[in-house]
């Protein structure tokens, strides 16, 4: 908020926007690094980042694939912000990447599996209080409740869709355990040991 509001900032500011344009930096919240960071993408890997925009995730998946032989299938439900989303991919590269716009707990991958899924999922955002004050008072315990389901079968359609012995990655902005433990272990309990928990 400093850097935005205090005028001896804005060379520093313009500077720092204009490397990113043109694709020079890429500027991501701490806490959005985390999922991508614990998929452990290799340079060959096929991944699949189920519900993508804007495409920070996306990038830095991308930034660890080796250009020739990895892939990305970059997916949004909604088509307004799959443009958002290739907008933000093109400052990175996307001569890897397939963007699509499908229902993430339907998705149709023709029958592509991948190594690597994140599932990124839509959540109440509750833990994204410190930055976004809307975000508390828009909670309700019913609005979690009611993404439950969704939060649930997007994560089955990701483990689904990951190659035996790859990574499916879940998580949310919401720190709500409705939205998170209680959805990776009702999951857990369907996979009959199939899938586990590695640490």
């Amino acid at each position: 908020a400093l850097l935005r509001r205090d005028p001896r900032f804005r060379p520093f500011r313009d500077w720092l926007n204009l490397q990113t344009e043109l694709g020079i930096c890429h500027r991501q919240e701490f806490v959005s690094m985390v999922p991508p960071y614990f998929l452990n993408v290799q340079p060959t890997d096929s991944c699949l980042d189920m519900c993508a925009a804007p495409g920070s995730k996306t990038a830095q998946i991308v930034e660890s694939l080796d250009k020739e032989q990895g892939m990305v299938f970059a997916n949004d439900t909604d088509p307004r912000r799959c443009r958002t989303l290739v907008h933000n991919l093109q400052k990175v590269g996307t001569q890897n990447v397939l963007v699509t716009s499908q229902k993430a707990q339907t998705y149709n991958s023709n029958g592509v599996l991948f190594d690597k899924v994140l599932c990124d999922g839509p959540c109440t955002g509750d833990g994204t209080l410190r930055k976004n004050a809307v975000a508390g008072s828009k909670f309700s315990p019913k609005n979690a409740g009611s993404l439950h389901g969704t939060q649930r079968r997007i994560l089955q359609r990701g483990l689904e869709l990951t190659k035996v012995g790859g990574y499916c990655v879940y998580s949310t902005c919401s720190m709500n355990p409705i939205e998170d433990e209680a959805v990776v272990n009702s999951v857990l309990l369907e996979t009959k040991g199939s899938v586990e928990i590695v640490d």
